[in-house]
């Protein structure tokens, strides 16, 4: 690992749903006692709406504090220098430093998000809304298994109901790595169809991955405050090369993968409904027209508007 003249590169350029490389050492044990002891619970009473979230660093909101094209303040900067040069990086702590849980449309308790529009549908306030959040920072669909059990024990443990609503939102590391697409899509069938087993009553939310294709038409140099820091200059390329290498390949290639993907998740969703399942299937992100303010300052994660865009698509396809 890079640890200073790419300091910031690697802190920074972990991509727009927390892509990483297969090989890192924080990937789920069986028992789900690792990384995703990190889990997220607010305001759990069994007799409000309890929503439950499967999902990549997309859904802690990373990062979803800063926008592109503008520098992160001094402290921000400084902490994920410090961070990175005391060689003390993982998935776990950028989770626990960088996440941002109010403005993740999955948690966040403004209009856009999604337990303002669960609220609405159920007359209470977003607030009254539980939820118990699995989002983890560079998960793919072999870490639902590990989600999975740790809501069988925090089901057991903690609330004791199922779930009114069960949001999946999971993809962009999988096109990031080196699973084909039905070794991909074999894990994500089998185990999306255990948590509609666990919870057939539940109303689920499925959304696809966002446009990953339409990331290299994005673009920004970053200039001379932070070139101070790292010692090179940085720009959305090259973030895109420190971990998700595969954006930047054969635009065809990439458009194929991401595409089905995609169409495999959104195929689930139709083999889940024809089991009985109430799904909505979020098909507004396949038509998402990606724009530069929608991302934070490592050109990959949303920025606060970029959450807002999530939730309201959410919000829409839920309202039908």
């Amino acid at each position: 690992m890079k640890i200073f003249s790419s300091v910031l590169v690697l802190a920074l350029g972990l991509n727009f749903v927390g892509c990483k490389k297969d090989d890192e050492e924080d990937i789920l044990t069986p028992d789900g006692q690792n990384a995703q002891d990190q889990i997220f619970t607010e305001n759990l009473d069994p007799a409000k709406p309890l929503l439950v979230v499967y999902g990549d660093s997309l859904s802690t909101g990373v990062l979803a504090n800063t926008t592109l094209g503008k520098n992160p303040d001094n402290s921000l900067a400084l902490q994920l220098v410090d961070y990175l040069k005391e060689q003390e990086y993982n998935a776990t702590g950028f989770q626990s430093n960088l996440s941002n849980s109010d403005l993740a449309a999955s948690s966040t308790k403004e209009p856009y998000g999604l337990r303002a529009t669960i609220g609405t549908q159920a007359g209470v306030t977003p607030a009254e809304v539980g939820i118990i959040s699995f989002a983890k920072f560079g998960a793919k669909a072999r870490d639902l298994p590990a989600m999975f059990n740790r809501w069988t024990v925090e089901n057991a443990n903690t609330i004791q109901k199922k779930p009114d609503d069960i949001f999946i939102m999971l993809g962009g590391n999988d096109f990031c790595s080196e699973m084909t697409v039905e070794e991909i899509l074999s894990v994500y069938n089998e185990q999306t169809t255990a948590i509609y087993n666990d919870s057939p009553s539940s109303r689920i939310i499925i959304a696809p991955s966002p446009p990953i294709d339409q990331l290299p038409a994005i673009d920004f140099t970053y200039g001379p405050a932070l070139q101070g820091i790292t010692g090179e200059e940085l720009s959305c390329r090259k973030f895109r090369d420190n971990l998700c290498k595969r954006v930047n390949g054969d635009p065809a290639e990439v458009k194929a993968r991401i595409a089905a993907i995609n169409a495999g998740i959104q195929a689930q969703s139709e083999a889940l409904k024809a089991k009985g399942a109430k799904v909505v299937f979020v098909d507004g992100i396949l038509t998402w027209q990606l724009k530069p303010e929608e991302f934070a300052v490592d050109c990959f994660h949303p920025s606060a508007l970029g959450q807002q865009t999530i939730g309201n698509l959410v919000k829409e396809a839920m309202s039908r």
